[in-house]
């Protein structure tokens, strides 16, 4: 009897031992306030939250604690209280970083948050609000980076580039439309893309120095709300759902089979060959081909209202609607077919 109970007790160790020891489920993190998160990014071991109406947000322990840093760059409101712009993106260049705002253009930190500096000269019509002696009314909804140049879409306007940390701003070139409602943007390598609220995804090169439309066909009005370049895929997130091309853009696809019919991308993100995909209100999805089937993970996740997604070394974190941030451990993640 002893030796049948011994031998039981081996049996349910080594099962206990193949078991998973993580429980692949979201958990919502200690911040921001509810308020819908714009933008996550993630430096280092820095995650940085930008939010609607609380400003930006820093936590250095996985989101176990947060705290705001943007009080510096409160505006005064109707009713007489300081309130933070909306908070669209976030970049970060070497040591700065670049917080991007609805009315209120660009903002840069060079000591996390303590002091903030508006540097937007050069964007459109920053200098007629300057000489009225008003705040500028700038719209900027997307940044991206490469090397020592930061580039901006002006929501209204155009995408600008600045090469000496934002001091000064200058368009990057013609070929779009007047106004042409950039809302993404993304690198791969030297090159650009942008997507826009009218339906069209652009490409620009230092070499050509001028944005070529490129022939993804959707819906007018159609909005191109994420890029994501990995590998030498370019996908587009959209209110129609997702496209991937393989070839700069020349030829495009949908890649939708198991993502919700109709869905619109809101965020999209990827680590290693792992892809993720954040939709308007039907939660996140996970994709281990290249986005050729996807699979929800969306176990405890109780908003889906997803706004935007970042990566870091041992977790995913979604920007909620009306949640705060949430985060899922990669390890809890399903295998990667080969």
């Amino acid at each position: 009897m002893r030796i049948r109970v011994m031998v039981f007790l081996g049996c349910l160790g080594i099962f206990l031992g193949l078991s998973p020891a993580v429980d692949a489920h979201w958990e919502q993190t200690a911040g921001p306030p509810k308020s819908p998160v714009y933008s996550l990014l993630v430096s280092g071991a820095k995650l940085y939250a930008g939010t609607q109406g609380s400003g930006v947000f820093l936590t250095e322990n996985d989101g176990a604690s947060w705290r705001m840093i943007s009080g510096a760059i409160a505006i005064p409101a109707t009713i007489g209280i300081r309130t933070p712009p909306p908070v669209t993106c976030l970049a970060v260049m070497a040591s700065e970083l670049f917080a991007g705002t609805e009315y209120r253009g660009v903002f840069r930190t060079r000591d996390d948050g303590a002091s903030w500096q508006p540097v937007n000269t050069g964007f459109a019509m920053e200098s007629f609000f300057r000489e009225l002696g008003a705040p500028p009314e700038i719209w900027i909804s997307c940044f991206v980076v490469i090397g020592t140049k930061i580039f901006a879409g002006q929501t209204d306007f155009c995408v600008y580039v600045s090469s000496d940390s934002g001091q000064s701003w200058k368009p990057t070139g013609q070929g779009m439309p007047e106004e042409p409602c950039v809302i993404s943007l993304v690198a791969s390598g030297n090159n650009l893309f942008a997507g826009t609220e009218l339906g069209s995804v652009y490409f620009f090169s230092d070499s050509r120095k001028k944005w070529l439309e490129l022939p993804l066909k959707l819906p007018n009005g159609t909005h191109v709300h994420c890029l994501l370049a990995s590998g030498k895929h370019l996908f587009a997130g959209t209110g129609a759902g997702l496209f991937l091309t393989s070839d700069n853009g020349k030829k495009w696809k949908a890649v939708n089979q198991g993502l919700p019919k109709g869905a619109a991308i809101k965020a999209l993100a990827a680590s290693g060959s792992s892809l993720f995909a954040g939709t308007d209100g039907e939660g996140v999805f996970f994709s281990t081909d290249n986005g050729a089937t996807w699979k929800a993970l969306n176990d405890r996740l109780f908003d889906t209202k997803i706004l935007s997604l970042a990566v870091s070394a041992s977790y995913l974190f979604a920007g909620s609607g009306d949640s705060g941030v949430w985060r899922l451990p990669l390890s809890s993640l399903p295998p990667i077919k080969r």
